[in-house]
């Protein structure tokens, strides 16, 4: 029985074969662009992934926490010319009762700010920048007993 050696023919059509099974990044595929693909953050996204898991309410729909929407959707105001959206929660900051986190996704879903608070300080504010190409935002805050709390999409 003879064995005939691999031809360069053969090498590249293994090669063809083989490359048929490689992933192409997302970015490839015209969803998103490289920058952002790459600039997404798995941690912030693995925690909020956590935190909506047990669900959202928003003015709209507060579940089982009717009366409580004005103090616990963020507001989303665009600082016009400096590139930047401010997040405010008017809720109380207290020891038993706070909002440990507020985050912002693009028109993509990517988060693309997150902050963390502690009950001493003195209010849920933040300003987040804006990377280029963001069209809109949604915020998120979540309260430690009223859950996780969203706003409508708001262009920038």
């Amino acid at each position: 029985m003879s064995s005939k050696a691999p031809t360069r023919r053969d090498f590249l059509g293994a090669l063809g074969a083989a490359s048929a099974t490689v992933a192409i990044p997302q970015w490839l595929w015209g969803c998103v662009s490289e920058a952002e693909f790459q600039g997404r953050n798995q941690q912030w996204e693995a925690q909020a992934a956590q935190i909506e898991a047990d669900g959202l309410y928003t003015f709209g729909n507060p579940g089982p926490w009717e009366g409580k929407e004005a103090v616990h959707v963020p507001l989303v105001s665009l600082n016009e010319g400096q590139g930047t959206v401010t997040v405010t929660v008017e809720h109380v900051m207290e020891a038993d009762h706070y909002i440990p986190l507020v985050y912002i996704r693009n028109q993509n879903g990517f988060i693309i700010g997150l902050r963390e608070f502690s009950a001493d300080e003195p209010a849920a504010i933040v300003d987040f920048p804006l990377p280029a190409g963001t069209t809109s935002v949604t915020a998120f805050a979540f309260c430690n007993l009223h859950n996780n709390w969203v706003n409508e999409p708001s262009g920038v």
